[in-house]
């Protein structure tokens, strides 16, 4: 039963022994009803796919919940023994302790750090939260119940199985992250330097409805009063709107820092976890691309991908992963995954040839798919070298139509480019080559547009934006401004560039922009 409450100094004696009876009952699938008394009122509890508080929750429905959770993940849920009291504090007012332990997983054999929040309810001794943490932590019981409630997104996944608790969560998240193999661009670099331009860039964030619980948790009134009781504006799909396209997040501070990273020492919303990187699966793993609308991307700051695997797995936790319908060289067009990987990394290698003009690398690349898809002979080696031909006055004058749609788009960054600017393109004034390739290169490994579509048509999205880059460097003296560069960023990564191929788009325009011929046509532009 629950332990009655006990005066000072028993409460070392207390909390050991209502964190056994809580492990007892969360490992018994009959266990629901008890461990559903062993809750606080404010206890975070998981249900029907919701995040609630436990005085939300009707105790049959939560029974099982429980049980069904734990027939489901039997040799799969962890388990914990050999519990051993490592620290406790007590809340100044006496009425919350919180003891931290160490508690050996038997399966895996893992030493964790579990950390329990208990507080008086009703005369007794109850949990209002329990996590597995790095190490032992200065937590309030608030401030504990706060980075409970950080863990919804692994609190209501069933991967690998449905968790019976933030305990599963929170081990979930620190000690069986994915083993999928994963693959990265190999000059793929990044750490945050805080600049807050992802708080503001020009898109929309949605967040689910759990998030809310969060928010409502965070102690505002000591972090900024302006900000509590922020109810986020539910969508019509259900979802939470963080921020639209033309918004700075509201929970970023004068210094352009995210106030809720800073007060949970980790990003729990997925949007804002995951980016920079995006995460397309392969039949060899995922490829993990990285977003050049990030400056620390942008500019190559920080440890490479391949160095920083354990924060890169929690990010593809939280991330939408790119699921393939087929390989295809071209419209209609299927290939094997091993021949789409090895043209696909022809296209990337031709990329990273610095001492041959960009506008001819990206010829090469055309010539060679469109050899491909005629079963032609392939001379990269020649066509590195063979300029490209002119285009016809009526078919610029088509191209330019499409431009000047690009460029009417409502994008923030597009206002800095000037009225009425020429659409005119010379080839010989693109500058700052080594970023326009590092935003090309991350478009054709994201797999943003091969998977929907096909190679054909990511390499002439990257011909594209190529000719985009070179009219707005055309259109401005000196640099771009970070503005633009953010623009081009998201066109290559982001998918704006799909806005030319909706799925309501006919058929015969998904096959032209999919065509080499299309590429020859930009590249003559």
């Amino acid at each position: 039963m629950i332990p009655v409450l006990a005066p000072l100094p028993q409460e070392v004696a207390v909390v050991l022994v209502l964190f056994q009876e809580f492990l007892a009952a969360h490992a018994d699938p009959d266990g629901g009803p008890l461990l559903h008394d062993l809750y606080a009122d404010d206890a975070p509890i998981a249900l029907g796919g919701r995040l609630l508080r436990k005085g939300e929750t009707d105790v049959e429905a939560f029974a099982q919940a429980h049980r069904r959770a734990c027939m489901q993940g039997i040799g799969t849920l962890p388990v914990f023994d050999q519990v051993d009291l490592l620290a406790e504090n007590v809340d100044e007012d006496k009425s919350a302790v919180v003891g931290w332990f160490r508690a050996i997983e038997s399966g895996d054999g893992q030493s964790a750090t579990v950390g329990l929040g208990i507080r008086r309810d009703g005369g007794q001794w109850r949990v209002g939260w329990c996590t597995v943490a790095s190490d032992v932590q200065p937590w309030s019981y608030n401030q504990g119940l706060v980075q409970t409630l950080a863990e919804y997104p692994w609190m209501l996944s069933d991967q690998p199985v449905l968790p019976r608790s933030s305990l599963d969560a929170s081990y979930y998240r620190l000690f069986r992250q994915s083993d999928v193999h994963l693959s990265f661009l190999p000059e793929s670099r990044f750490s945050c330097h805080m600049s807050g331009g992802c708080c503001k860039f020009d898109y929309h964030i949605a967040l689910p409805p759990a998030a809310q619980v969060l928010i409502d948790a965070i102690p505002w009134e000591d972090i900024k009063p302006a900000l509590k009781g922020t109810k986020l504006e539910v969508r019509a799909d259900g979802q939470l709107q963080l921020k639209d396209n033309h918004e700075t997040c509201r929970f970023m501070d004068e210094q352009r820092q995210c106030l809720i990273h800073e007060t949970l020492g980790h990003q729990p919303f997925g949007p804002c976890g995951v980016f920079p990187f995006a995460f397309a699966e392969t039949p060899e793993g995922v490829s993990v691309s990285t977003s050049l609308v990030c400056g620390s991307v942008r500019n190559r700051l920080g440890p490479l991908l391949a160095e920083r695997q354990f924060d890169v797995r929690e990010r593809l936790f939280l991330a939408p992963v790119r699921r393939p319908n087929g390989f295809r060289l071209a419209p209609g067009l299927e290939i094997p995954w091993e021949s789409f990987r090895q043209i696909e990394t022809i296209l990337l290698d031709l990329l990273e040839k610095p001492q041959v003009p960009l506008r001819q690398r990206l010829y090469a690349g055309n010539r060679l798919l469109h050899a491909l898809r005629r079963n032609e002979p392939i001379d990269v080696g020649a066509w590195l070298e063979e300029p490209p031909g002119m285009l016809p006055d009526e078919y610029r004058e088509t191209l330019r139509t499409y431009l000047a749609r690009i460029f009417a788009w409502d994008r923030q960054g597009f206002t800095r480019l000037p009225k009425g600017m020429s659409l005119d393109l010379r080839h010989d004034r693109i500058r700052d080559e080594l970023v326009v390739v590092d935003i090309l290169r991350n478009l054709q490994f994201s797999k943003a547009y091969s998977y929907p579509y096909d190679l054909t048509t990511a390499h002439n999205l990257s011909i594209l934006l190529y000719v985009l880059t070179g009219i707005m460097q055309s259109s401005i003296d000196g640099p771009l401004p970070d503005e633009l560069w953010r623009e081009l960023a998201a066109l290559g990564g982001h998918g704006l560039l799909a806005s030319l191929l909706p799925d309501s788009a006919p058929q015969e325009l998904k096959e032209f922009l999919g065509s080499s011929e299309f590429g020859q046509w930009a590249l003559w532009y």
